[in-house]
């Protein structure tokens, strides 16, 4: 079955070799083909051939409905998978008995009716907090509803363990933690912050070991924006810290691995100039174990995407994307939500189209659009409804494949 799908889709990438664009899909060509057209058939078909067979293997190795990666690909059940979603922290937001809470209390029915809204526009990924202060005292029930509910409308989590920069851990009103180079380096393995039961790394295997293997889990995330300062608003020493981001990525990783061999791992990284990350080193705290790379975009306008973890042979997926609601105007207006909706279109069509990234994330999901804040009601939703159906497909995925080597063909012919 599998073999008659590639079989097909290569009758498509011939007619797309054979006319020159993508017109072709629309307009089959009933020209006699050359042997020199076989030729180049059969030339730039092999790195999309090679990519089928790879996920093919890749899935085979794998249980059902399990993420893993293919070079700079990520791959699902014997094809190529690109996602587009949302980043919502709220959802596993639960209201404790000592008041603790980050985004208030959310009855089953509100959160079934947020997924199925996201589901309606598309959405296949959403990427939210696991943070152990909103399971502290009282078992997985926060977590285990969310990834019920997103199984039931087909949408797959990203749980992030832990932030940066403490927000939504400060478990019992207690101050924000900054994770300095000093907690990258040992503290994440024997300290308590928040007065919670368990250090970082034992809680972290915890979550892996308890929901290891899980289809409705994409991929584990260690870190919102990981970075080294020595403190807050203190100084960088890039070195050192890009060491320390390396090290701990790269034992987190392992570790998760060794009680949960299905799931991938992103270290979970801003992708700017946050300490440790700058420049080379971006590349090098995602050269060890961690599997995926990320960056966050909040650039008032579409950028041209970028995978700098290419050399690395790793996918890398755009985990926040933020446009704001009134795009510079000051006043969010029908119009300036018709103009971002433009903007994430033109910003997903860059970051797919060049085969750079694997996922698209945007910040984030509310219940009105303010802010960074997209609504159900938003003009974005029709943007993600027509490009799930299209450019994360995986025949999207494979014509991007073709078209990059027929681009690199033509560009060594003019040579």
């Amino acid at each position: 079955m599998r073999r008659r799908l590639w079989l097909g889709v290569s009758a498509v990438a011939f007619a797309v070799v054979t006319a020159g664009s993508l017109s072709a899909l629309a307009t089959p060509s009933s020209a006699p083909v050359s042997r020199a057209s076989l030729a180049a058939w059969h030339s730039l078909l092999y790195p999309a051939d090679q990519l089928f067979g790879e996920a093919q293997r890749a899935s085979e190795e794998a249980a059902p409905g399990i993420v893993r990666s293919v070079g700079v690909h990520l791959v699902l059940d014997g094809q190529p998978w690109r996602f587009v979603g949302f980043d919502d922290y709220q959802l596993t937001s639960q209201l404790y008995s000592d008041g603790f809470t980050c985004g208030g209390e959310h009855s089953d029915a509100e959160v079934d009716q947020t997924l199925a809204q996201m589901s309606r526009m598309g959405v296949t990924v959403v990427r939210t907090w696991f943070f152990q202060s909103y399971v502290a005292g009282r078992g997985w029930a926060a977590f285990d509803r969310v990834l019920d509910l997103a199984g039931k409308y087909g949408i797959r989590v990203i749980p992030v363990l832990a932030n940066q920069w403490g927000a939504c851990e400060e478990y019992k009103q207690a101050a924000q933690v900054y994770r300095s180079i000093a907690w990258y380096r040992f503290g994440y393995r024997i300290n308590r912050e928040y007065g919670v039961a368990l250090p970082y790394r034992d809680y972290a295997l915890s979550v892996a070991r308890h929901y290891a293997g899980d289809p409705r889990i994409a991929f584990w995330q260690l870190m919102n924006e990981a970075e080294a300062l020595d403190f807050l608003g203190g100084t960088c020493d890039e070195a050192q810290a890009s060491r320390a981001l390396r090290s701990f990525g790269d034992d987190m990783s392992l570790a998760l691995k060794s009680v949960d061999g299905a799931h991938l791992v992103s270290l979970g990284t801003l992708g700017g100039s946050q300490c440790g990350t700058v420049g080379p080193d971006f590349q090098f705290i995602h050269a060890g174990a961690v599997d995926i790379c990320e960056y966050h975009d909040y650039q008032p306008t579409p950028q041209r995407g970028a995978n700098r973890c290419l050399a690395l042979g790793k996918p890398t997926f755009v985990g926040e994307r933020g446009f704001a609601s009134d795009v510079g105007t000051r006043q969010t207006t029908a119009q300036t939500l018709t103009t971002r909706a433009g903007y994430v279109k033109r910003d997903i069509e860059s970051v797919f189209g060049d085969d750079r990234c694997v996922g698209y994330l945007l910040w984030s999901w509310g219940s009105e659009s303010t802010a960074y804040d997209v609504g159900p009601q938003d003009p974005i939703a029709q943007v993600l409804l027509a490009d799930s159906r299209t450019i994360t497909r995986p025949l999207a995925v494979y014509l991007t494949v073709w078209l990059a080597a027929r681009a690199g063909a033509s560009t060594h012919a003019a040579r």
